[in-house]
């Protein structure tokens, strides 16, 4: 009798005991789930105030440009799935040798370059050029694609010509990130660029007649901004260093055409 009492309040010891666990075991579940809410709160308070400051970067720019359209990562438009055929479809325009202030062939207008901004890295170097036709300006700049996250990861330019079919220069820089597109159609052209660079190009700015876009992050050491529109010019060409497999682009320039030259082009 009294080794089975001993062993009933032994069992009770233990229940006892493990009753006085369950409170320490709650309280531990709670300090976890409050541990991951807080880590959770911590989180998005970071991207909604990295969000915030970036929407009043954008109120900046609509501040600076009243009445454009301003394309920002928050309001992105992508090349369109029939445009993406095409330009898949597409020839890939080949780098013509040149001088700056040169013409390129009879006919064709003369041709200025801008920069370059930023860094040569990597050893890929690249020249873009507006490639005319036989009699003269057929083709202007209709797109530029573009992938971004903090800094300008790749950059692509489209051509349109008068029958309206679609040329492209090789993608320059890693694609990867973010995807935009600056979509420019007919009376439409790029009239300046606003370029923040360091190691890398962190960001671009592009402004048509009509809207803006800018792609990349808030670094960048330096800024170069052109507006080559208040000269009568137009940006149909590009040029830079555009990296290797795990480089961005790090230097960037433009080859700008007088706006005379495009004048009632209706394509």
């Amino acid at each position: 009798f009294m080794l089975s009492s001993i062993f009933i309040n032994l069992k009770k010891i233990k229940v006892m005991k493990n009753l006085r666990l369950i409170p320490m075991l709650l309280a531990c579940i709670l300090v976890s789930c409050s541990s991951d809410l807080d880590t959770d709160y911590e989180q998005t308070s970071t991207v909604d105030a990295e969000k915030s400051a970036y929407m009043a970067y954008v109120a900046e720019l609509e501040n600076e440009f009243p009445g454009k359209t301003i394309y920002h990562k928050y309001n992105m438009p992508v090349m369109s799935a029939d445009m993406a055929v095409m330009v898949a479809n597409s020839p890939v325009e080949t780098a013509v040798d040149f001088e700056e202030g040169t013409q390129l062939r009879i006919g064709e207008p003369q041709m200025i370059t801008f920069g370059p901004w930023g860094k040569e890295k990597g050893n890929t170097p690249f020249k873009d050029v507006l490639n005319f036709g036989a009699s003269g300006v057929t083709k202007r700049l209709s797109g530029i694609n573009v992938t971004y996250g903090s800094a300008v990861n790749s950059l692509q330019l489209i051509w349109i010509d008068e029958n309206g079919t679609i040329s492209q220069s090789p993608i320059r820089g890693v694609y990867r990130g973010n995807t935009g597109y600056v979509g420019l159609p007919a009376g439409d052209a790029i009239i300046r660029v606003r370029v923040k660079h360091g190691g890398y190009i962190d960001s671009i700015l592009f402004e048509s007649r009509y809207n803006v876009w800018v792609f990349g992050g808030t670094g960048g050491s330096a800024t170069a901004d052109v507006r080559w529109g208040d000269s009568g010019l137009e940006m149909h060409g590009m040029y830079g260093f555009g990296g290797t497999a795990t480089n961005n682009i790090s230097q960037i320039g433009f080859y700008c055409y007088p706006a005379s030259a495009f004048a009632g082009m209706g394509y």
